[in-house]
């Protein structure tokens, strides 16, 4: 199996899987420390941007080559930015309809309506998560750096309140939380990120 990192060979000599889980971690080490991230991996003619190694240990025999793109972490984390304040907004306006619904009959749909956003919170706070965590390994020094654990903390109790308020069935008070409680982190969460540059 060839072996590329960009535009480097890194071995054309890899016929067994354990040789290529030990070629994969030298990698991995490398790039931690020139600071990149894993992009994208064309694994044959599959192109993956997740699950990588799972998807090579289960086709180790029919991949012939290896293509492992990369990114500065800095761009990774500018994008990463961009990306979690466009679905924040999404949710903020999905919020006050959904909250609403909690105060008539609920409806198959509207249960469905409820557990998107349901979705789409947990995908925030995985995200707050995982660019705070970035920021602090790279040492940025941005308005919003200090705030995200904050907003961690906030969404992680707001999470937590309103799913035993359902397990309670006091589904009015699942639709305060949703529209004045969670939609007040959401709100603080976009201040931070619109006021956000990422410099060291």
């Amino acid at each position: 199996m060839l072996i590329r990192v960009d535009q480097e060979v890194w071995t054309e000599q890899c016929t067994r899987i354990e040789d290529f889980r030990s070629v994969w971690e030298d990698i991995v080490q490398h790039l931690s420390r020139q600071q990149k991230v894993i992009h994208y991996v064309e694994a044959g003619s599959e192109v993956l941007y997740e699950h990588y190694l799972e998807y090579i240990d289960h086709h180790f025999e029919s991949i012939s080559s290896v293509h492992v793109r990369t990114m500065p972490e800095e761009t990774l984390l500018t994008e990463s930015l961009a990306e979690l304040r466009a679905y924040n907004r999404k949710l903020l306006d999905a919020c006050d309809s959904i909250g609403s619904l909690f105060y008539g009959e609920m409806t198959s749909e509207n249960w469905e309506y409820f557990q998107s956003l349901l979705n789409g919170l947990r995908w925030v706070f995985e995200a707050v998560v995982g660019t705070s965590g970035l920021m602090q390994k790279q040492g940025f020094q941005t308005p919003v750096a200090a705030k995200l654990h904050e907003v961690f903390q906030q969404l992680a109790q707001q999470i937590g309140d309103m799913e035993n308020q359902l397990n309670d069935g006091q589904l009015v008070s699942v639709g305060d939380i949703i529209k004045y409680e969670i939609t007040d982190t959401l709100k603080l969460l976009d201040e931070h990120l619109a006021h956000t540059e990422v410099n060291r």
